[in-house]
């Protein structure tokens, strides 16, 4: 009668010589009895974990299909199991989760575009839902991020931002408008920036303007003046005075023009008496309109 020892030392010579024979023996009673089989393995598992884990290890190692088509076969068979595992896994492991994210974020562009653009077509209302929401919530911190986007980001703000105008022209000039009723100092504020920043391109508008929109010039130009009579009389007087040559052909031509009306200006009183003179001769004892009814010659 053989002892355990004698009997394990017995079988192990006898699994060497005959591996094939074993392993062949072993698949068909697990396949004849697989809940014993279960069993057994767990059993094994549990009284060896340190020894399951490196045969586990090794038999992973050498058959990487195999694990593959285990694992998606398993995977197929128990989605609600794969996403439980998967949120507590990424709850545990935040940090982990963050850079997986972000290396195949950074090997997969043109995936992550895609992806994206594909979900917010399926899901614009809940992100317009959201994203009111959070600002409702907060309205300073979405301010304060998108500025922050804006500013390391300038020629994507500029090119999102005309995308936008040329789909949504019409909101684009009433957002525009009650933003500039609503903020007139941050409008002349910025336009003033822009026409130091662009002198020859403000000009060119202006220009380009004045000659559309004549009647408007006129009419700005008289509400102007009228409410700013001083300023005008500021500026005719530097003007004359930094033009002086200017005035003078001006005048002189004027006069040319219209000699007898340069003459009464040159000399008002003068002029004034003439005036007298002449209505006093043409009136004389009797009023104008009294020698013309009688035919009174009034020269």
């Amino acid at each position: 009668m053989r002892t355990s020892e004698e009997t394990k030392a017995y079988g192990k010579a006898w699994y060497e010589v005959n591996r094939e024979k074993a392993k062949a023996s072993s698949k068909a009673w697990r396949e004849a009895n697989p809940e014993k089989a279960k069993a057994a393995a767990k059993a094994w598992k549990e009284a060896n974990p340190e020894k399951a884990k490196a045969a586990t290890k090794a038999w992973k190692e050498a058959n990487p299909e195999k694990v593959k088509a285990a694992t998606k076969a398993w995977k197929e068979a128990n989605p609600e199991k794969v996403k439980a595992a998967t949120k507590t896994w990424r709850e545990a492991n935040p940090e982990k989760v963050a850079a997986i994210k972000k290396t195949w974020k950074e090997a997969n562009p043109e995936k992550v575009k895609t992806a994206y653009k594909d979900w917010y077509a399926v899901n614009s209302e809940k992100v317009k839902a959201y994203r009111k929401a959070r600002y409702e919530a907060n309205p300073e911190k979405p301010l304060a991020a998108t500025k922050a986007w804006r500013e390391a980001n300038p020629e994507k703000a500029r090119a999102a931002t005309k995308a936008w105008k040329e789909a949504n022209s019409e909101k684009a000039k009433a957002y525009g408008k009650a933003w500039r009723e609503a903020n007139p100092e941050k409008v002349k504020a910025a336009t003033k920036t822009w026409r130091e920043a662009n002198p020859g391109k403000a000009l060119a508008n202006s220009k380009a303007w004045q000659m559309a929109n004549p009647e408007k010039v006129k009419a700005y130009g008289k509400a102007w003046r009228e409410a700013n009579q001083e300023k005008v009389k500021a500026k005719n007087k530097a003007w004359r005075e930094a033009n002086q040559e200017k005035v003078k052909a001006s005048s002189k031509a004027r006069r040319e023009a219209n000699p007898e009306k340069a003459r009464r200006e040159a000399n008002p009183e003068k002029a004034r008496r003439e005036a007298n003179q002449e209505k006093a001769r043409s009136e004389g004892p009797l009023g104008g309109e009294e020698r013309a009814c009688l035919g009174v010659k009034t020269t």
